[in-house]
């Protein structure tokens, strides 16, 4: 039985329409696609950031199917696999993993390109965050945001900073143990403090 989607020139048997006749061989891949995905590859041209897997020779299909797929945009496979099938230093196997990434990468990145080298829907990340976690600033004491310096890497201090985007071995996913391991990727426990 087929998959659940067929590319629409698959389904009408209209073979010539991508494959050279008589040949199994596809007649090339951006270039073609764009013949009717003319505003997708056009809004990809436009990103600052196009996503490698569109720079190589598998091209769209790296992630697309020509024929057939699971769904409607014909991914070869579901959800965050077919993202891991290259970016295999993403394991969703650890004990914390969070939904929205083992659900679907799209949730929070763009397939094709974006602003970044993340290529996030939302390139200020707190924003990301809180579009799902908007009790954030109140049940956190740290301070976080534009004004607050992380004096490990001189960035600011947002929700990355302590918690794992997509999986950890600690609860809250977060990035080290709680107790000890966390505070001390930015602060020196061998300071010496005033004051208490």
């Amino acid at each position: 039985m087929l998959k659940r989607s067929q590319h629409p020139p698959f389904e009408a048997r209209e073979c010539k329409s991508c494959h050279e006749a008589g040949q199994a061989k596809i007649r090339g891949d951006r270039a073609l696609c764009g013949q009717c995905h003319q505003e997708t590859i056009k809004a990809m041209d436009a990103m600052p950031v196009l996503h490698a897997a569109l720079a190589d020779s598998a091209s769209c299909m790296a992630c697309h199917s020509p024929h057939v797929g699971d769904t409607q945009a014909l991914l070869r496979k579901s959800g965050f696999s077919v993202c891991t099938g290259c970016h295999k230093t993403i394991d969703l196997a650890d004990s914390v993993v969070h939904p929205p990434a083992k659900e679907d990468c799209a949730n929070c990145h763009t397939p094709h390109g974006g602003s970044d080298g993340s290529l996030l829907v939302e390139t200020n990340r707190m924003t990301l965050c809180m579009g799902c976690h908007d009790d954030a600033p109140q049940m956190h004491f740290h301070p976080m945001g534009d004004k607050v310096k992380n004096p490990d890497n001189k960035g600011k201090i947002v929700c990355t900073s302590c918690h794992s985007p997509h999986n950890s071995s600690q609860k809250a996913l977060l990035l080290g143990d709680p107790v000890r391991g966390l505070c001390v990727r930015c602060h020196d426990p061998s300071a010496s403090h005033s004051g208490g």
